[in-house]
């Protein structure tokens, strides 16, 4: 009588635990962890919107870094926002989404270090957006 229950007992977890990924993921906006991204020198006011690999492919000559950006969105359903700009090293650029709409704030750094900078971020498509001031 132990043995058939011992079994259940092994089974059960395992199935329970080889959940399948639900097929309408909900896609969210969020900030990319890429390293090597090219900085610019200029202003953060205009980001550059990716929305295809033909237009990433303009945007970043890096074919490695374009493979681990590829790897992280999908591209039918989101779209990529690059924000270049040169800056104090504590320059800050952070993201806040309340339902579908997405604003970027920075807060400049008060050291007097001039860095490039480069901010990656994944929205979904038809998401409105805007940089605060």
């Amino acid at each position: 009588m132990r043995l058939p229950l011992f079994v259940v007992l092994l089974i059960v977890p395992v199935a329970l635990a080889d959940e399948v990924e639900p097929k309408d993921k909900k896609v969210v906006a969020r900030q990319l962890d890429v390293k090597g991204l090219p900085g610019v020198r200029g202003a953060l006011t205009e980001p550059t919107k990716i929305a295809s690999k033909e237009e990433l492919e303009k945007v970043i000559d890096d074919k490695a870094l374009r493979e681990a950006i590829l790897k992280q969105v999908d591209l039918k359903k989101e779209f990529l926002l690059l924000f270049r700009w040169s800056g104090s090293g504590q320059d800050k650029l952070t993201m806040n989404q309340d339902k579908g709409k997405v604003t970027f704030d920075y807060a400049p750094g008060k050291t007097r270090d001039l860095r490039m900078h480069a901010k990656l971020f994944a929205l979904p498509n038809k998401t409105e957006y805007k940089l605060s001031k």
